[in-house]
């Protein structure tokens, strides 16, 4: 998702295109303003996790920190197919 710097992955060249986008519209006679508002969520487990919500703080030595989980289920239905 996030690649390496000689080979950026989905995540940088969507943000890096937005943003090309917004600076090549500014270049023209219009002074719009833009506003950007960015998501980065992982479903695992039928669970969503925000990824840009910060870890909280832990000792070196405890183990890794679960991102904070949303009450939203998700489950892929026979009839309905995925359902969130």
């Amino acid at each position: 998702m996030t690649g390496t710097p000689n080979d950026p992955g989905v995540v940088p060249l969507a943000v890096r295109d937005c943003f090309r986008y917004i600076q090549k519209e500014r270049s023209g006679v219009d002074n719009r303003e833009y506003l950007l508002r960015v998501s980065y969520m992982e479903i695992y487990n039928e669970q969503i996790y925000d990824l840009l919500v910060p870890a909280p703080t832990r000792p070196s030595n405890s183990g890794p920190v679960v991102p904070p989980q949303s009450n939203i289920r998700i489950f892929e239905s026979r009839t309905e197919g995925v359902v969130v």
